[in-house]
């Protein structure tokens, strides 16, 4: 009969002990060696849970022996090797999920203002916090001139520290005098290092709302704001109809009607 029992090691980080009847189910007991048998398998439990944990450690050791058959001439003994290390693996994302978090529009994009200047777009950190990681990312102009034109951000990668829980991905929309209708760009998380995942959330789409008067500005020509016209002889007389020019400055997107009113200014 071998007797063996379980140990917390007394090494390493707090971080790296395995805590008994947390971790695993702390025992001592025993398993019986029949005649010829060479080996016997020593069952210990490990316990789950939804804890992020980095590789924790703990020790089983023989502590004596016993023969059946106590007539023996000579008793057994234990050997060099009484204690195993058991590592119980990193779990539950020790190191991390990285996914976006921000806050959409009902058209499933952000909307940013040309004049916004830059906007941070948070990368948040979720389970675990252990070790340095880092994460990448790279850039879809969609329907804008690309980075430099509309927006500046070329593709790259922020680093976390162990226990830091999100970044800033800086965005800066170029604030030009150029009319244009909304725009449209991506952003996608595109790999990790040390140890952490990507999430769910990796990809986002940014619209650059209408700006710089993209469907025009109207006014009266000036030299037609004041137009001088001969009284109708009759209904059909075209020398009676007075015609004002509408000039349209700035932008010339998509098809516009204008109104307008006939006010009397004075009378004799």
């Amino acid at each position: 009969t071998v007797n063996y029992s379980t140990a917390t090691v007394s090494n390493g980080s707090n971080d790296s002990r395995a805590t008994a009847d947390v971790d695993y189910v702390s025992v001592s007991g025993s398993v019986k060696i029949s005649a010829n048998q060479s080996s016997v398998m020593v069952p210990i439990t490990i316990k789950a849970d939804d804890t992020p944990e980095i590789a924790e450690f703990f020790v089983i050791e023989l502590t004596s022996v016993l023969l059946a058959n106590s007539s023996a001439p000579l008793p057994p003994v234990l050997g060099n090797a009484t204690s195993a290390l058991i590592e119980i693996e990193e779990n539950d994302d020790a190191r991390g999920v990285l996914a976006f978090s921000v806050n959409r529009n009902s058209d499933g994009t952000i909307h940013v203002d040309e004049d916004i200047g830059t906007f941070h777009l948070t990368v948040k950190r979720t389970r675990g916090l252990f070790g340095d990681i880092s994460f990448s990312w790279s850039v879809s102009s969609g329907t804008t001139t690309g980075s430099g034109g509309d927006f500046i951000r070329s593709p790259g990668s922020l680093n976390l520290k162990a226990g830091e829980k999100e970044k800033n991905i800086l965005v800066g929309i170029t604030n030009d005098n150029v009319p244009e209708i909304a725009e449209t760009f991506g952003i996608d998380l595109i790999s990790t290092t040390g140890g952490a995942r990507l999430g769910s959330d990796t990809k986002v789409t940014f619209t650059i709302t209408q700006n710089d008067d993209a469907n025009g500005r109207f006014s009266f020509d000036p030299l037609s704001q004041v137009v001088s016209v001969a009284e109708s002889m009759n209904a059909t007389d075209p020398s009676g109809v007075a015609r004002l020019t509408v000039h349209r400055a700035r932008g010339t997107f998509g098809t516009v009607e204008l109104d307008w009113d006939v006010e009397l200014a004075g009378k004799d």
